[in-house]
This record gives structure tokens, C-alpha cells and sequence, in this order.
């Protein structure tokens, strides 16, 4: 999930030092679950890539309120599918929202997540796709803000309300 202002997908900084597990991503291929790289190959970092999550506003209340600026947050459906779903783009992101949770009762909100800092290895596993999975638990100090997500009268999706700094 990617506000407009963000870089490009594609964009890295080389980065000789990561090891895996760290908030590094492979330039080309993914990286396997487990974060080794076969064949030693060069690990990339995002440079100030951004993305969304959603999530139910309790939720996000709860994971703000923890004194701890690096307390970890993870979904509902981690433990299952062992990553946190990520949608690059507000569109894209109502689109989700609208074709997996227009359902769902109760206030959403999206957060916009630096995925330099979110403290687990990422990637998209469909490559050339707006859906980067992140492997293991958000650490709160990665939301650079957060916003409503406003509904219709018949609970679609249909926008944003203001930007708030997390």
C-alpha cells in the first residue's frame, strides 16, 4: 500500500551489510520464506517505499496505545498465512477493501507503512503486482500515518478521511 508521493516499485538502494531477516528484499527475485538468498545472491533495501495496511480501527487504537514505539502488531490471519497482506495505492487499496471487507462491521483504517522500517523481511510474490507481503509482525514506528476509511451509506469503500501523523 502506497501513498501517490511514494518511489516507484523497483527503486532500491544496494545495501552490503543486510542480513536476512532484516528489513531487506532481493532487487530481482523473491526471497525465499525463510529469507536465505541461494546462491549468495545481493540483498536490496527499500528506500523510503511505502505501502498500506488495513485493518479494523480497534485494532489500531490498541497497537498506538502501547507505550513502546517499536510494539509489534500482527493480523488476525498471521498465524494461518504467515505474512501481513500490504496493497500499493489508494485505489488499489479501496478495491481490496471493498472486494474482501465491505462486510465487515465496524470503523477501518489504513496505515501507511515505511516498509524500510517495519522490522521483518518483505516481498511481492507475484512479481510485478501492488501486493508486497511483509514476513513476521509490524513494528509500530514503521506507520508514518494513518487515515479512515470512509464508507457509503451501503458500507462500500469510497475514500480517505484526513492523513493523521501515527
Amino acid at each position: 500500500m502506497r501513498p501517490d508521493d511514494a518511489m516507484p516499485r523497483g527503486e532500491a538502494t544496494r545495501r552490503d551489510d543486510a542480513m536476512p531477516h532484516e528489513d531487506a528484499s532481493p532487487r530481482r527475485d523473491p526471497m525465499p520464506r525463510d529469507g536465505t538468498l541461494p546462491g549468495g545472491e545481493e540483498l536490496w533495501e527499500a528506500a523510503e517505499h511505502v505501502t498500506l495496511h488495513l485493518l479494523p480501527a480497534a485494532r489500531w487504537e490498541a497497537w498506538r496505545a502501547d507505550a513502546d514505539p517499536a510494539a509489534r502488531y500482527v493480523p488476525a490471519g498471521f498465524d494461518a498465512e504467515g505474512f501481513v497482506h500490504c496493497t500499493d495505492g489508494d485505489e488499489e487499496m479501496l478495491a481490496v477493501a471493498n472486494r474482501f471487507y465491505a462486510a465487515e462491521p465496524g470503523d477501518v483504517v489504513v496505515v501507511d507503512l515505511d516498509l524500510a522500517r517495519v522490522g521483518a523481511s518483505w516481498r511481492y510474490d507475484d512479481p510485478g503486482s501492488p501486493y508486497p507481503h511483509v514476513y513476521g509482525a509490524l513494528r509500530r514506528d514503521a506507520v508514518r500515518s494513518v487515515r479512515r476509511v470512509l464508507r457509503d451509506p451501503a458500507g462500500h469503500f469510497v475514500g480517505y478521511g484526513e492523513r493523521r501523523p501515527a
